[in-house]
């Protein structure tokens, strides 16, 4: 397997009893209707990986000082300003005055049809369980355009599928990622079916259910526990051989990021993000970070530190991102309280 700089992930054959299952936590079903797959099954697309430019941090600058040399993280995501954390740091590359960052994101998408031949864009989303539909497109396919309304999405092509049977809500201005795409469809609607998903160079899989994972991933198939709360997907890991939680699995975020609070339950600290001289309270970086997805062990070098937002399961230790899942590939069924994986053997030497 190869290894990319910035994140070193080792498999281990050994099982980790301690890492079965929180207590009084189970696999919750995601709040969508199920829907309905016409075609020949197994069937692999391709997913389309779309870069975005996205306000996700803002953070204060100290003034204007000028930068005074590019850190290579900055070089890398198209910025030409200083920064003097950490080359692998990227999140908050670029930061010298007081104005937003910038962080790259990518997405990935299915191109698809709806009826009468539209062409349409649709973002695959893990970290949210709702459909949504952009205003533009509601009204290109018919439907209620208003903000926040329910309707039901005409039958959708992806490749030589049909998909029917999708609800979703018209999203608000800035709701689907980068407002480039026109549907964000959940994995969490395709319950009823197992699902092979590669994050490293984008394939999505479709299975008749209660497939053999070993048809997918072969032999080397691992088992991790695994919840769906609100349709959200989300992976149990042992942090620093301590802590038992959950980690929301986001394909479209660059970096995996911890809650300050819980990694130092485990007993890791983290360096503080002092950014042109301008304390951040809760975000910085760790120098390495290690834990246990199932039996694989993974360590993760300058992982992000940041208070998570929005709700979920509890403890909610943070967000995986592609540097870590793309190391894997995935075998699962929505609603499931296990998934399978392996190294992605794609990357293997």
């Amino acid at each position: 397997m190869r290894v990319p700089s910035g994140a070193k992930s080792v498999l281990a054959v050994a099982a980790l009893a301690a890492a079965c299952r929180l207590a009084g936590q189970e696999g919750v079903a995601p709040p969508l209707p199920r829907l309905e797959v016409e075609g020949t099954l197994p069937v692999i697309l391709n997913l389309r990986p779309v870069r975005l430019r996205t306000d996700e941090a803002r953070l204060p600058g100290a003034g204007p000082r000028r930068p005074s040399r590019v850190a290579p993280s900055a070089k890398a995501y198209g910025h030409a300003d200083y920064s003097h954390l950490p080359p692998n740091l990227s999140f908050y590359a670029g930061l010298s005055e007081r104005r937003d960052v910038n962080r790259p994101e990518v997405r990935v998408g299915l191109k698809g049809e709806a009826v009468g031949g539209r062409a349409l864009l649709i973002a695959m989303e893990t970290a949210r369980g709702e459909a949504r539909v952009s205003p533009v497109c509601a009204r290109r396919l018919g439907l209620e355009a208003t903000e926040g309304a329910a309707v039901a999405v005409p039958p959708l092509r992806l490749g030589s599928l049909t998909l029917t049977g999708l609800s979703a809500r018209v999203a608000s201005a800035g709701e689907i990622p980068g407002e480039v795409f026109d549907l964000s469809l959940p994995l969490a609607a395709f319950r009823g079916y197992a699902l092979f998903w590669r994050p490293r160079g984008g394939r999505l899989g479709f299975y008749p259910a209660a497939t053999p994972p070993e048809q997918a991933l072969g032999a080397a198939a691992l088992k991790a526990p695994c919840l769906w709360h609100d349709g959200a997907l989300h992976l149990q890991v042992l942090i620093h051989g301590r802590v038992l939680a959950w980690m929301r699995v986001d394909g479209g975020t660059p970096h995996t990021r911890f809650d300050p609070v819980l990694l130092r339950k485990s007993g890791l600290d983290y360096v503080s993000a002092d950014v042109a001289q301008a304390a951040l309270p809760g975000r910085g970086y760790v120098e390495e970070a290690d834990f246990f997805l199932g039996p694989a062990s993974v360590r993760l070098q300058g992982a992000r530190v940041a208070p998570l937002d929005g709700g979920g399961p509890t403890p909610l230790a943070g967000v995986l991102g592609r540097d870590v899942l793309e190391e894997f590939e995935f075998f699962l069924e929505v609603g499931a309280p296990s998934l399978w994986f392996c190294g992605d053997r794609t990357t293997r030497r």
